[in-house]
Protein backbone atom coordinates (compact mmCIF):
# COMPACT_ATOMS: atom_id res chain seq x y z
CA UNK A 1 0.00 0.00 0.00
CA UNK A 2 2.87 2.33 0.80
CA UNK A 3 4.28 1.76 -2.67
CA UNK A 4 1.06 3.03 -4.21
CA UNK A 5 0.98 6.06 -1.94
CA UNK A 6 4.53 6.98 -2.92
CA UNK A 7 3.81 6.60 -6.61
CA UNK A 8 0.58 8.56 -6.45
CA UNK A 9 2.21 11.26 -4.36
CA UNK A 10 5.07 11.88 -6.80
CA UNK A 11 5.11 15.03 -8.87
CA UNK A 12 5.19 12.97 -12.05
CA UNK A 13 1.75 11.47 -12.53
CA UNK A 14 1.32 7.90 -13.53
CA UNK A 15 1.27 7.93 -17.32
CA UNK A 16 -0.73 4.76 -17.96
CA UNK A 17 -2.54 1.84 -16.38
CA UNK A 18 0.42 -0.53 -17.02
CA UNK A 19 2.63 1.80 -14.95
CA UNK A 20 0.05 1.64 -12.17
CA UNK A 21 -0.14 -2.16 -12.32
CA UNK A 22 3.66 -2.51 -12.13
CA UNK A 23 3.76 -0.22 -9.10
CA UNK A 24 1.45 -2.34 -6.90
CA UNK A 25 1.82 -6.05 -5.99
CA UNK A 26 -1.64 -5.96 -4.40
CA UNK A 27 -3.18 -4.68 -7.62
CA UNK A 28 -1.28 -7.27 -9.61
CA UNK A 29 -2.71 -10.01 -7.38
CA UNK A 30 -6.24 -8.65 -7.92
CA UNK A 31 -5.79 -8.62 -11.69
CA UNK A 32 -4.34 -12.13 -11.69
CA UNK A 33 -7.40 -13.34 -9.76
CA UNK A 34 -9.65 -11.54 -12.28
CA UNK A 35 -7.91 -12.97 -15.38
CA UNK A 36 -7.64 -16.50 -13.96
CA UNK A 37 -11.24 -16.37 -12.78
CA UNK A 38 -12.56 -15.24 -16.17
CA UNK A 39 -10.49 -17.93 -17.93
CA UNK A 40 -11.82 -20.56 -15.53
CA UNK A 41 -15.39 -19.39 -16.19
CA UNK A 42 -14.88 -19.64 -19.95
CA UNK A 43 -13.50 -23.17 -19.60
CA UNK A 44 -16.37 -24.12 -17.29
CA UNK A 45 -18.85 -22.62 -19.75
CA UNK A 46 -17.32 -24.62 -22.60
CA UNK A 47 -17.55 -27.81 -20.54
CA UNK A 48 -21.14 -26.99 -19.57
CA UNK A 49 -22.06 -26.39 -23.22
CA UNK A 50 -20.57 -29.72 -24.31
CA UNK A 51 -22.25 -31.51 -21.41
CA UNK A 52 -25.71 -30.03 -21.97
CA UNK A 53 -25.54 -30.75 -25.71
CA UNK A 54 -25.29 -34.44 -24.87
CA UNK A 55 -28.35 -34.38 -22.59
CA UNK A 56 -31.87 -35.26 -23.68
CA UNK A 57 -33.44 -32.05 -22.33
CA UNK A 58 -31.35 -30.06 -24.84
CA UNK A 59 -33.14 -31.97 -27.61
CA UNK A 60 -36.61 -31.79 -26.10
CA UNK A 61 -36.33 -28.16 -24.82
CA UNK A 62 -33.61 -26.61 -27.01
CA UNK A 63 -34.50 -22.96 -26.44
CA UNK A 64 -34.72 -23.27 -22.67
CA UNK A 65 -31.43 -25.18 -22.61
CA UNK A 66 -29.66 -22.52 -24.66
CA UNK A 67 -31.18 -19.72 -22.58
CA UNK A 68 -29.87 -21.28 -19.36
CA UNK A 69 -26.41 -21.90 -20.85
CA UNK A 70 -26.07 -18.31 -22.01
CA UNK A 71 -27.43 -16.81 -18.77
CA UNK A 72 -25.21 -18.76 -16.36
CA UNK A 73 -21.81 -17.44 -17.52
CA UNK A 74 -22.50 -13.68 -17.13
CA UNK A 75 -23.93 -14.12 -13.63
CA UNK A 76 -20.66 -15.53 -12.32
CA UNK A 77 -18.50 -13.25 -14.49
CA UNK A 78 -20.25 -10.10 -13.22
CA UNK A 79 -19.98 -11.40 -9.65
CA UNK A 80 -16.23 -11.93 -10.12
CA UNK A 81 -15.58 -8.50 -11.66
CA UNK A 82 -17.72 -6.77 -9.04
CA UNK A 83 -15.84 -8.60 -6.27
CA UNK A 84 -12.48 -7.40 -7.62
CA UNK A 85 -13.85 -3.86 -7.82
CA UNK A 86 -15.10 -4.06 -4.23
CA UNK A 87 -11.75 -5.49 -3.10
CA UNK A 88 -9.83 -2.61 -4.69
CA UNK A 89 -11.99 -0.08 -2.84
CA UNK A 90 -12.33 -1.94 0.48
CA UNK A 91 -8.60 -2.42 0.92
CA UNK A 92 -7.81 1.06 -0.42
CA UNK A 93 -5.54 0.06 -3.27
CA UNK A 94 -5.78 3.70 -4.33
CA UNK A 95 -5.54 6.76 -2.14
CA UNK A 96 -7.82 8.69 -4.44
CA UNK A 97 -11.55 8.11 -4.65
CA UNK A 98 -12.99 6.36 -7.71
CA UNK A 99 -15.23 9.41 -8.03
CA UNK A 100 -12.20 11.61 -8.87
CA UNK A 101 -12.30 12.00 -12.66
CA UNK A 102 -9.05 10.91 -14.33
CA UNK A 103 -7.47 9.47 -11.17
CA UNK A 104 -5.91 5.97 -11.15
CA UNK A 105 -8.71 4.65 -8.93
CA UNK A 106 -11.34 6.09 -11.25
CA UNK A 107 -9.63 4.62 -14.32
CA UNK A 108 -9.31 1.18 -12.76
CA UNK A 109 -12.95 1.15 -11.64
CA UNK A 110 -13.94 2.28 -15.11
CA UNK A 111 -12.01 -0.64 -16.62
CA UNK A 112 -13.89 -3.12 -14.44
CA UNK A 113 -17.22 -1.46 -15.19
CA UNK A 114 -16.40 -1.68 -18.90
CA UNK A 115 -15.90 -5.43 -18.59
CA UNK A 116 -19.27 -5.74 -16.84
CA UNK A 117 -20.97 -3.63 -19.52
CA UNK A 118 -19.51 -5.76 -22.31
CA UNK A 119 -20.57 -8.97 -20.54
CA UNK A 120 -24.12 -7.68 -20.04
CA UNK A 121 -24.23 -6.39 -23.62
CA UNK A 122 -23.08 -9.70 -25.06
CA UNK A 123 -25.58 -11.59 -22.90
CA UNK A 124 -28.53 -9.41 -23.89
CA UNK A 125 -27.47 -9.51 -27.56
CA UNK A 126 -27.46 -13.32 -27.37
CA UNK A 127 -30.62 -13.82 -25.30
CA UNK A 128 -32.87 -11.58 -27.41
CA UNK A 129 -32.39 -13.69 -30.58
CA UNK A 130 -33.06 -16.83 -28.53
CA UNK A 131 -36.39 -15.38 -27.38
CA UNK A 132 -37.24 -14.26 -30.94
CA UNK A 133 -36.36 -17.69 -32.34
CA UNK A 134 -38.54 -19.33 -29.69
CA UNK A 135 -41.43 -17.13 -30.82
CA UNK A 136 -40.83 -18.06 -34.46
CA UNK A 137 -40.78 -21.77 -33.64
CA UNK A 138 -44.00 -21.38 -31.63
CA UNK A 139 -45.62 -19.72 -34.68
CA UNK A 140 -44.42 -22.58 -36.89
CA UNK A 141 -45.89 -25.08 -34.44
CA UNK A 142 -49.21 -23.24 -34.56
CA UNK A 143 -49.06 -23.42 -38.37
CA UNK A 144 -48.44 -27.18 -38.10
CA UNK A 145 -51.55 -27.45 -35.94
CA UNK A 146 -53.58 -25.55 -38.53
CA UNK A 147 -52.26 -27.88 -41.23
CA UNK A 148 -53.12 -30.87 -39.06
CA UNK A 149 -56.69 -29.63 -38.81
CA UNK A 150 -56.81 -29.03 -42.55
CA UNK A 151 -55.52 -32.56 -43.22
CA UNK A 152 -57.74 -33.94 -40.44
CA UNK A 153 -54.82 -35.72 -38.91
CA UNK A 154 -51.23 -36.64 -39.76
CA UNK A 155 -50.25 -40.02 -41.20
CA UNK A 156 -48.40 -41.03 -38.01
CA UNK A 157 -51.18 -40.15 -35.56
CA UNK A 158 -51.96 -42.86 -33.03
CA UNK A 159 -55.51 -43.94 -33.79
CA UNK A 160 -58.00 -41.37 -35.03
CA UNK A 161 -56.60 -38.45 -33.06
CA UNK A 162 -58.47 -35.83 -35.06
CA UNK A 163 -61.85 -37.26 -34.18
CA UNK A 164 -60.78 -37.72 -30.57
CA UNK A 165 -60.41 -33.95 -30.38
CA UNK A 166 -63.07 -32.80 -32.87
CA UNK A 167 -66.50 -33.96 -33.90
CA UNK A 168 -68.14 -33.27 -37.24
CA UNK A 169 -71.24 -31.08 -37.16
CA UNK A 170 -73.44 -31.63 -40.26
CA UNK A 171 -74.94 -28.70 -42.16
CA UNK A 172 -78.54 -27.72 -41.59
CA UNK A 173 -79.54 -28.70 -45.10
CA UNK A 174 -78.24 -30.86 -47.91
CA UNK A 175 -75.81 -29.42 -50.50
CA UNK A 176 -77.45 -28.25 -53.74
CA UNK A 177 -76.27 -31.20 -55.83
CA UNK A 178 -77.51 -33.82 -53.31
CA UNK A 179 -81.06 -35.04 -52.82
CA UNK A 180 -82.54 -34.17 -49.42
CA UNK A 181 -83.79 -37.70 -48.76
CA UNK A 182 -80.40 -39.18 -49.57
CA UNK A 183 -78.79 -36.62 -47.27
CA UNK A 184 -81.05 -37.60 -44.36
CA UNK A 185 -80.42 -41.27 -45.03
CA UNK A 186 -76.66 -40.76 -44.87
CA UNK A 187 -76.97 -38.84 -41.63
CA UNK A 188 -78.68 -41.80 -40.00
CA UNK A 189 -75.60 -44.08 -40.08
CA UNK A 190 -71.98 -43.74 -38.99
CA UNK A 191 -70.75 -44.76 -42.43
CA UNK A 192 -73.01 -42.18 -44.03
CA UNK A 193 -71.80 -39.41 -41.73
CA UNK A 194 -68.20 -40.36 -42.52
CA UNK A 195 -69.07 -40.12 -46.22
CA UNK A 196 -70.64 -36.70 -45.76
CA UNK A 197 -67.66 -35.47 -43.72
CA UNK A 198 -65.32 -36.37 -46.57
CA UNK A 199 -67.76 -35.04 -49.19
CA UNK A 200 -66.79 -32.07 -51.38
CA UNK A 201 -69.19 -29.96 -53.41
CA UNK A 202 -68.74 -29.38 -57.12
CA UNK A 203 -66.62 -26.36 -56.16
CA UNK A 204 -64.40 -28.46 -53.92
CA UNK A 205 -65.79 -27.03 -50.67
CA UNK A 206 -66.34 -29.36 -47.67
CA UNK A 207 -69.70 -29.33 -45.95
CA UNK A 208 -70.41 -29.03 -42.25
CA UNK A 209 -67.94 -27.96 -39.59
CA UNK A 210 -65.86 -29.39 -36.76
CA UNK A 211 -66.43 -28.59 -33.09
CA UNK A 212 -63.89 -29.28 -30.36
CA UNK A 213 -64.58 -32.12 -27.94
CA UNK A 214 -63.72 -30.26 -24.75
CA UNK A 215 -61.13 -27.52 -24.40
CA UNK A 216 -57.37 -27.19 -24.83
CA UNK A 217 -57.33 -28.96 -28.20
CA UNK A 218 -54.07 -27.29 -29.21
CA UNK A 219 -52.35 -28.27 -25.96
CA UNK A 220 -53.64 -31.85 -26.26
CA UNK A 221 -52.37 -32.02 -29.84
CA UNK A 222 -48.99 -30.68 -28.63
CA UNK A 223 -48.78 -33.47 -26.06
CA UNK A 224 -49.37 -36.08 -28.75
CA UNK A 225 -46.71 -34.54 -31.00
CA UNK A 226 -44.20 -34.48 -28.15
CA UNK A 227 -45.03 -38.12 -27.45
CA UNK A 228 -44.17 -38.90 -31.08
CA UNK A 229 -40.85 -37.12 -30.68
CA UNK A 230 -40.17 -38.93 -27.41
CA UNK A 231 -40.72 -42.25 -29.22
CA UNK A 232 -38.39 -41.11 -32.03
CA UNK A 233 -35.71 -40.08 -29.53
CA UNK A 234 -36.02 -43.34 -27.61
CA UNK A 235 -35.64 -45.38 -30.81
CA UNK A 236 -32.53 -43.38 -31.72
CA UNK A 237 -30.89 -43.98 -28.35
CA UNK A 238 -31.74 -47.64 -27.72
CA UNK A 239 -30.72 -48.90 -31.16
CA UNK A 240 -34.21 -49.93 -32.37
CA UNK A 241 -33.89 -47.79 -35.49
CA UNK A 242 -33.08 -48.17 -39.16
CA UNK A 243 -29.32 -47.83 -38.62
CA UNK A 244 -29.37 -50.68 -36.13
CA UNK A 245 -27.06 -48.93 -33.64
CA UNK A 246 -27.33 -46.63 -30.64
CA UNK A 247 -27.13 -43.08 -31.94
CA UNK A 248 -25.29 -40.47 -29.91
CA UNK A 249 -26.39 -37.04 -28.75
CA UNK A 250 -24.27 -33.90 -29.02
CA UNK A 251 -22.35 -34.90 -32.16
CA UNK A 252 -21.10 -32.24 -34.60
CA UNK A 253 -22.76 -34.15 -37.43
CA UNK A 254 -26.18 -34.68 -35.90
CA UNK A 255 -27.16 -38.32 -35.57
CA UNK A 256 -30.34 -37.38 -33.70
CA UNK A 257 -32.58 -34.45 -34.62
CA UNK A 258 -33.56 -31.92 -31.93
CA UNK A 259 -37.30 -31.43 -31.78
CA UNK A 260 -37.30 -28.26 -33.91
CA UNK A 261 -35.29 -29.96 -36.68
CA UNK A 262 -37.53 -33.03 -36.37
CA UNK A 263 -40.58 -30.83 -36.93
CA UNK A 264 -38.95 -29.13 -39.90
CA UNK A 265 -38.08 -32.47 -41.50
CA UNK A 266 -41.69 -33.61 -41.05
CA UNK A 267 -42.95 -30.35 -42.49
CA UNK A 268 -40.79 -30.70 -45.59
CA UNK A 269 -41.84 -34.33 -46.01
CA UNK A 270 -45.57 -33.64 -45.95
CA UNK A 271 -45.78 -34.61 -42.26
CA UNK A 272 -44.77 -38.18 -42.95
CA UNK A 273 -42.99 -39.94 -40.05
CA UNK A 274 -39.27 -39.24 -39.63
CA UNK A 275 -37.53 -42.59 -39.46
CA UNK A 276 -35.01 -42.86 -36.60
CA UNK A 277 -31.55 -43.39 -38.07
CA UNK A 278 -32.90 -43.26 -41.63
CA UNK A 279 -30.62 -40.41 -42.71
CA UNK A 280 -26.81 -40.24 -42.61
CA UNK A 281 -25.22 -38.17 -39.81
CA UNK A 282 -25.36 -34.44 -40.46
CA UNK A 283 -28.01 -34.75 -43.19
CA UNK A 284 -30.20 -31.87 -41.98
CA UNK A 285 -27.23 -29.60 -41.26
CA UNK A 286 -25.64 -30.22 -44.66
CA UNK A 287 -28.97 -29.58 -46.37
CA UNK A 288 -29.13 -26.11 -44.78
CA UNK A 289 -25.41 -25.33 -45.00
CA UNK A 290 -25.65 -22.97 -47.97
CA UNK A 291 -28.53 -20.90 -46.58
CA UNK A 292 -27.74 -17.37 -45.38
CA UNK A 293 -27.84 -16.63 -41.66
CA UNK A 294 -31.17 -15.57 -40.26
CA UNK A 295 -32.04 -11.99 -39.37
CA UNK A 296 -31.71 -12.86 -35.66
CA UNK A 297 -28.00 -13.53 -36.17
CA UNK A 298 -27.59 -10.07 -37.71
CA UNK A 299 -29.60 -8.61 -34.81
CA UNK A 300 -27.24 -10.19 -32.28
CA UNK A 301 -24.18 -8.78 -34.03
CA UNK A 302 -25.83 -5.35 -34.33
CA UNK A 303 -26.81 -5.18 -30.67
CA UNK A 304 -23.34 -6.13 -29.46
CA UNK A 305 -21.73 -3.69 -31.91
CA UNK A 306 -23.93 -0.93 -30.47
CA UNK A 307 -22.78 -1.82 -26.94
CA UNK A 308 -19.13 -1.76 -28.03
CA UNK A 309 -19.55 1.62 -29.73
CA UNK A 310 -21.27 3.03 -26.66
CA UNK A 311 -18.41 1.79 -24.47
CA UNK A 312 -15.79 3.22 -26.81
CA UNK A 313 -17.58 6.58 -26.77
CA UNK A 314 -17.70 6.42 -22.94
CA UNK A 315 -13.91 6.20 -22.93
CA UNK A 316 -13.70 9.39 -24.98
CA UNK A 317 -12.76 7.95 -28.36
CA UNK A 318 -13.85 10.12 -31.30
CA UNK A 319 -16.56 8.09 -33.03
CA UNK A 320 -16.24 10.15 -36.22
CA UNK A 321 -12.69 8.97 -36.66
CA UNK A 322 -13.73 5.42 -35.85
CA UNK A 323 -16.67 5.64 -38.26
CA UNK A 324 -14.42 6.89 -41.05
CA UNK A 325 -12.03 4.00 -40.55
CA UNK A 326 -14.87 1.49 -40.30
CA UNK A 327 -16.49 2.96 -43.41
CA UNK A 328 -13.33 2.48 -45.44
CA UNK A 329 -12.99 -1.06 -44.14
CA UNK A 330 -16.67 -1.73 -44.90
CA UNK A 331 -16.28 -0.56 -48.51
CA UNK A 332 -13.31 -2.88 -48.97
CA UNK A 333 -15.10 -5.85 -47.45
CA UNK A 334 -18.25 -5.05 -49.45
CA UNK A 335 -16.33 -5.06 -52.75
CA UNK A 336 -14.63 -8.32 -51.81
CA UNK A 337 -17.95 -9.98 -50.87
CA UNK A 338 -20.05 -8.36 -53.58
CA UNK A 339 -21.18 -11.61 -55.20
CA UNK A 340 -21.92 -13.22 -51.83
CA UNK A 341 -24.06 -10.24 -50.75
CA UNK A 342 -25.96 -10.30 -54.05
CA UNK A 343 -26.79 -13.97 -53.50
CA UNK A 344 -27.84 -13.23 -49.92
CA UNK A 345 -30.26 -10.44 -50.87
CA UNK A 346 -31.59 -12.53 -53.77
CA UNK A 347 -32.35 -15.32 -51.30
CA UNK A 348 -34.18 -12.84 -49.03
CA UNK A 349 -36.23 -11.58 -52.01
CA UNK A 350 -37.16 -15.12 -53.05
CA UNK A 351 -38.29 -16.01 -49.52
CA UNK A 352 -40.08 -12.73 -48.81
CA UNK A 353 -41.90 -12.26 -52.14
CA UNK A 354 -42.37 -16.00 -52.79
CA UNK A 355 -40.91 -15.63 -56.29
CA UNK A 356 -40.50 -19.40 -56.49
CA UNK A 357 -41.14 -22.37 -54.25
CA UNK A 358 -40.26 -26.03 -54.05
CA UNK A 359 -41.66 -27.91 -57.04
CA UNK A 360 -41.47 -24.98 -59.50
CA UNK A 361 -39.68 -25.55 -62.82
CA UNK A 362 -36.92 -22.99 -63.41
CA UNK A 363 -35.41 -22.50 -66.87
CA UNK A 364 -31.61 -22.25 -66.86
CA UNK A 365 -29.09 -22.16 -69.70
CA UNK A 366 -28.67 -25.92 -69.52
CA UNK A 367 -32.42 -26.59 -69.56
CA UNK A 368 -35.08 -27.04 -66.86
Amino acid sequence: MADIAEVVGQDTAIGSIPDLIVSSPALQAALIVLVVGLAALLLAYRWLSLWTKSREFTYTRPHLSRFVRVAILPIFAIALVTSVNAYSQTFALFEDSPADEGSPGHTFAKMLNTINILIVGYTVATLIPIVITRGQKAAEEAADYAQWREMRGFPDDAGDLFHELFEWVPPKRAPEEMDGAEFEKLLATDEGRAHLEAYRTEKGVPIGSHAARGGRTFERWQEKERAKYAAYLSSCLDGTNESGKRLRLGQHDEEVYPIDTWREERREGGYEPVGPGARPPGHAKKKRKGLPKSATEALRAGLFAAVVLGTVSWWGVDLWVLATAAGGLGIGVGLALQETMQNWFTYIAIRKDKIMSEGDRVKLEAGY
